[in-house]
């Protein structure tokens, strides 16, 4: 169904200007901003899959061994580049469990400190 709106002229040149800044016309800028704003988003059941997510005790032991390793000074080249990988994939589940963890918390209007606690989550050990 169109949709046409009447707007001051200083709000229009704001908005081609913004529009412009994003390489769009701007009716295709507004519509793809509006549907962002206005998507309902992820379901509760996906965030709580994303922030009780966790990797395999397998993956601890060995990033465990690892670090020991690298703080003995033994650590291969090999080995160097596998522990950087894990450790850059423990560093973006944080970021998406934190993302959701921040989501729920303000569609349930409370604080990130809450839901840590209701869900028991804690810092992971690095080492034992």
């Amino acid at each position: 169904m169109p949709l046409t709106l009447d707007l001051e002229p200083s709000l229009e040149q704001r908005l081609r200007l913004e529009a412009a800044q994003h390489g769009l016309p701007l009716e295709t800028w507004l519509l793809q901003d509006l549907e962002q704003r206005f998507q309902t988003g992820k379901s509760e059941t996906i965030l709580l899959q994303q922030i009780t997510v966790g990797l395999p005790e397998s993956f601890w032991v060995r990033y465990r061994d690892l670090i020991a390793k690298r703080d003995a000074e033994s650590l291969s080249a090999t080995e160097q580049l596998e522990l950087i990988a894990m450790s850059d994939q423990t560093e973006d589940l944080t970021v998406q469990r934190t993302s959701a963890l921040l989501e729920l918390a303000e569609r349930r209007h409370v604080s990130i400190e809450a839901l840590r606690s209701q869900f028991g989550l804690r810092p992971m050990p690095i080492k034992s």
